[in-house]
Order: C-alpha cells, then sequence, then structure tokens
C-alpha cells in the first residue's frame, strides 16, 4: 500500500471544477497564490510557515545579481531541494531512492552540463533534524558543487519569493514548488509522483534517463514556457487545494508541531473543543459521509 498526499485530489474533480469555468478559478487560484507568495497568507506546510513572510528591501532581485555577480539576459533555473529527513514516502512513486539521492544525482548531472544558464539552489525552510543525520542541502551543495560561477546556493538574506521574479524553470524532487511556480507561467520538472501530478502543467519523466535527458535540454523548455491552459490548470489546481477542499473541523487546531508544544494547551484546548462539540454541527463528519456513500 502507498501513501498519498492529503493534497492529492482526482482528476474528476479537477475536471469539473476547471470545465465549469476555467477563467473564474484560475483567477481565483492566481489571488491565492499572490496572497501567499506576498506574506498575505500562510502555508499550508507548518514547516514552510515563514517562508514569504520576510519583508526585505525593494531592491532584491538587482542584489541577488549582485551577490552572484550574474549576468541579468542568462536563463535561470532554480533547484528546490527538501527536508532530506523527511517526506521521503509521502507520495507514491519516485525515480530516485530518495530525497538526498535526488539531490547529490542532480547536483552532480548539472555541475558538468555545458549549458549557457545560471542554477540557484534552494533549501526547504524546514531542512532540519541535524542532530540525527549528518548532512543538509547546504553540506551537499558545498561538497558537490563548492565554488562555480554559474551555480548558486540562495542566500538566507534574500526573500524567497524573488524567484519568481528571476527563475525560468524549476527542478523539485516532488515538492510544491512544482505547483506554485507553474502558476507564474514558469516551467516545472518533478522526479515523481506528487499531489499534483497528471494535470498538464508539469514536465514528468518516467525514468532517471529521461530526467535528465530534459534537463540537458531545458533551455528549450525555458524558451518555450507554459501555455495559458496550462497556467490555468496550475492555478485551478492551487485554489482547489488551498480553498476548495479545505473544510474546518471541530475537533481540531492549529499546534505548533515541533518539539516545543505545550502538551499542558494542546490538552487543554483538546478538551475545551470535545465540551463543545456538537455531533449534528460536525460539517467534516456529513462530507466524509457523503464520500463514503459514493
Amino acid at each position: 500500500e502507498k501513501y498519498y498526499s492529503p493534497l492529492k485530489i482526482s482528476k474528476t474533480l479537477f475536471n469539473k471544477i476547471f470545465d465549469t469555468n476555467k477563467e473564474l478559478y484560475s483567477k481565483k487560484g492566481f489571488e491565492n497564490i499572490s496572497d501567499l507568495f506576498s506574506g498575505k497568507t500562510i502555508h499550508y506546510d507548518q514547516n514552510s510557515q515563514n517562508t514569504f513572510l520576510d519583508n526585505k528591501n525593494k531592491n532584491e532581485i538587482n542584489d541577488l545579481y549582485n551577490i552572484f555577480n550574474w549576468d541579468k539576459s542568462k536563463k535561470i533555473c532554480a533547484v528546490f531541494s527538501h527536508n532530506l529527513f523527511d517526506g521521503n514516502y509521502t507520495n507514491g512513486n519516485r525515480l530516485f531512492r530518495d530525497n538526498l539521492t535526488w539531490l547529490r544525482e542532480t547536483l552532480k548531472f548539472i555541475k558538468n552540463l555545458d549549458l549557457d544558464i545560471n542554477w540557484v539552489i534552494k533549501d526547504h525552510p524546514s531542512d532540519y533534524g541535524h542532530s540525527r543525520i549528518s548532512t543538509n542541502t547546504f553540506k551537499e551543495f558545498q561538497n558537490i558543487i563548492g565554488e562555480q560561477d554559474n551555480i548558486k546556493f540562495f542566500p538566507k538574506e534574500i526573500n524567497t519569493s524573488t524567484i519568481k521574479e528571476i527563475a525560468d524553470c524549476l527542478l523539485t524532487s516532488q515538492g510544491s514548488a512544482g505547483l506554485e511556480y507553474p502558476c507564474f507561467g514558469i516551467p516545472s520538472i518533478i522526479a515523481g509522483d506528487s499531489f499534483y501530478k497528471g494535470f498538464g502543467f508539469t514536465l514528468e519523466p518516467n525514468s532517471k534517463t529521461e530526467y535528465f535527458k530534459i534537463i540537458k535540454n531545458i533551455k528549450k523548455i525555458m524558451d518555450k514556457g507554459l501555455s495559458k491552459s496550462q497556467i490555468d490548470a496550475a492555478r485551478t489546481n492551487f485554489y482547489i487545494i488551498s480553498e476548495l477542499i479545505i473544510v474546518d473541523h471541530s475537533l481540531l487546531f492549529n499546534f505548533d508541531i515541533k518539539r516545543t508544544l505545550s502538551l499542558d494547551n494542546f490538552f487543554e484546548q483538546s478538551i475545551d473543543l470535545l465540551s463543545k462539540y456538537m455531533l449534528e454541527d460536525d460539517i467534516f463528519k456529513k462530507n466524509l459521509k457523503i464520500q463514503l456513500d459514493k
């Protein structure tokens, strides 16, 4: 049995929404993704909630080019890494054994790739677990890439949203960036199953050989970009997962999932919700019954 992300929606649901009024739901999706990138809303992944909240100066794009000493006329591909300790089995099939193997093999490949483009490597906001593993994205970058003019590590002092202003394409194993950036017209190449796979707006190689072949020809992908229909599909998908399928649960609440969680506060709030619970008002239960009956 395979575990799939709770954000994975059926093509039946997607087609029903998309075919009903793609212009409307694409617009709603773009509003939601824009609010996320501008810091007006928080990321659905608690480990990524602070990704776009840092307000830096308005010259970040120029600052980034100056830090890297890059020519603005050159194309840029962003590589979005993952939490190397967690999340290796959340999306079904994958081309690489785990996130670390994907990162290492990808970095080794682009290091020796003779293409006239630049690469920026972005670590995951939740790149934690350092006390239990011997590496992280930055260490892998140092060990494999080191000092190379056209491959740089994204600096902490620059807001992550800057990437959508400079990137022409992105690579991710199975991360949410593969959905988020196509909403802005930026093609994404993924390396396995993901909750947004199969909706027509991502490049989805079926083998490692195909994956590296696509990267080798990435300039063609950058030049082609995404069609309006593909962008609409990405934005509609984001609308569905960020709003349409979200249902409040009368027994659940937002809490800190880290080790800093206060158990006393957690159980106090849980008991309070239990005392107020009304079975007949449970919208989640009603919706779940509809799904089970079908």
